[in-house]
């Protein structure tokens, strides 16, 4: 996140957020292995997580209150939130949160439209 901008920061405190409450779902629902992958963009980042289980069909048998906070929190900080099964043993969360491209002016991306 070094290259936000100090009027970015938010957005990296958003960020934290979403990744914190994506792993704490995924480890109440039973993965023993997670990795995180966050790709910055010119006007939006995006966060992929990937864990050993189906972690929004295993969070289901979770404290429904939690599960439901933790998806409102989610919901709230996100634009867009998907869950794919990648194999019968590991599914991945892709999160996509916008951001105003003034604050990623360092940020090399492929997807910037040329002025």
């Amino acid at each position: 996140m070094v290259a936000l901008l100090p009027a970015g920061w938010s957005l990296a405190d958003d960020v934290s957020v979403v990744i914190s409450e994506l792993v704490t779902m995924s480890v109440e629902a039973g993965a023993k292995s997670i990795t995180v992958r966050v790709t910055v963009h010119y006007d939006h980042l995006e966060i992929a997580l990937t864990g050993d289980n189906d972690v929004c069909t295993a969070a289901d048998t979770l404290e429904p209150d939690a599960v439901a906070a933790r998806r409102a929190i989610l919901a709230a900080l996100t634009d867009q939130m998907s869950t794919h099964q990648l194999d019968e043993h590991q599914v991945s969360t892709e999160v996509e949160i916008r951001c105003d491209p003034q604050y990623t002016p360092r940020v090399p991306c492929r997807l910037r439209p040329v002025t």
